[in-house]
């Protein structure tokens, strides 16, 4: 084992729920470690019950990089307990959730973060690529315009970086199983009390390719149509009605996930049919303009078997793109 000369950063730690995913998560992993390795942050694993290989995978990248924590959950967990139990398995100050296909862009966006956590911020929300253009970095203190501007965009895990003191007030169990608790309860204890939010205009999350049919897209209907608009609605009543409607829509708005070739991208994955339309077609008006609707009727027309002929020629000829499969979160 390599040896560590400075001991484990105790202000901030990078928390992995992960689920068989190893190759995607070695990947991810070794560039995360490229760049933590100096401030020595520690990388704390859930593993919600795989049953492949991740253990020896981890277990190889351990032995070069001594503060990465491996956990194995006992039993399967709903993917929203597996969040909260990675974001537990820490002691730091800070606790920054991160999905499994996620990277560090590099040493210069991770200085940008360490810099701000001697601010004693309840959160720092990070910005990806294509995301969110031309909000400039600034404090949030108006529940309202958090949930109205940044909304949607903290439905990115790995956008989110926790003060453990607001973490320990965070009611996980009410949103399980909407794969949306990482955000939605974020927002119900905005309500409760006052609060300061750090928002970072700077890119500092990328990502890589991962196989979907290991990932929730093909829930994406479930999740961003039915579970986004009931969970938000939920939120308590101090919330205007308006910043609540902007958040709902504002999600599809702005993701890929939901552009025309998001749609087909989701066809082909059996996420978009004409059952599963049908099941959330009172809430579609309050979730996707009138574009995206089109796009969604669009895509219906298409045969799946032609929307996955369409992708996989469509990645055989443009191999470089494959890392950029559409983002939902």
């Amino acid at each position: 084992m390599q040896t560590q000369s400075i001991p484990e950063n105790q202000l901030i730690s990078i928390c992995i729920p992960t689920r068989n995913r190893p190759a995607v998560l070695e990947m991810s992993l070794r560039a995360l470690i490229e760049v933590v390795r100096e401030p020595s942050i520690g990388i704390y694993l859930s593993d919600n019950s795989s049953d492949d290989e991740t253990r020896v995978v981890v277990a190889a990248l351990a032995s070069e990089y001594p503060y990465l924590h491996y956990s194995r959950c006992p039993e399967y967990l709903e993917a929203d307990e597996n969040f909260e139990r990675a974001l537990k398995l820490s002691t730091t100050k800070y606790r920054w959730l991160f999905g499994d296909h996620y990277k560090i862009v590099d040493e210069k966006a991770l200085k940008q973060v360490l810099e701000l956590l001697e601010e004693d911020f309840d959160l720092i929300v990070l910005n990806s690529n294509k995301r969110i253009r031309n909000l400039v970095s600034g404090v949030y203190t108006d529940k309202d315009a958090t949930l109205s501007t940044l909304g949607w965009h903290m439905t990115m895990m790995t956008a989110l970086v926790y003060n453990s003191e607001f973490l320990a007030k965070l009611n996980f169990p009410r949103f399980k199983g909407t794969f949306l608790s990482q955000t939605l309860t974020i927002f119900e204890r905005l309500a409760e009390s006052r609060f300061s939010l750090y928002w970072v205009q700077d890119v500092v999350i990328g990502s890589f390719h991962f196989d979907p049919s290991t990932s929730w897209h093909p829930r994406a209907l479930q999740i961003f149509v039915r579970d986004w608009f009931h969970g938000v609605m939920s939120l308590p009543p101090t919330y205007t009605f308006e910043s609540k409607k902007l958040a709902i829509m504002s999600h599809a708005s702005n993701v890929s996930l939901f552009s025309l070739k998001g749609m087909i991208y989701l066809r082909g994955l059996g996420a978009i049919n004409l059952k599963s339309v049908k099941a959330y077609i009172k809430e579609l008006p309050y979730v996707f303009r009138a574009d995206r609707l089109l796009y969604l009727l669009l895509s219906l027309l298409v045969p799946v078997f032609i929307a996955r002929f369409v992708q996989t020629i469509y990645f055989k000829l443009n191999p470089e793109k494959a890392g950029h499969l559409p983002k939902a979160s």
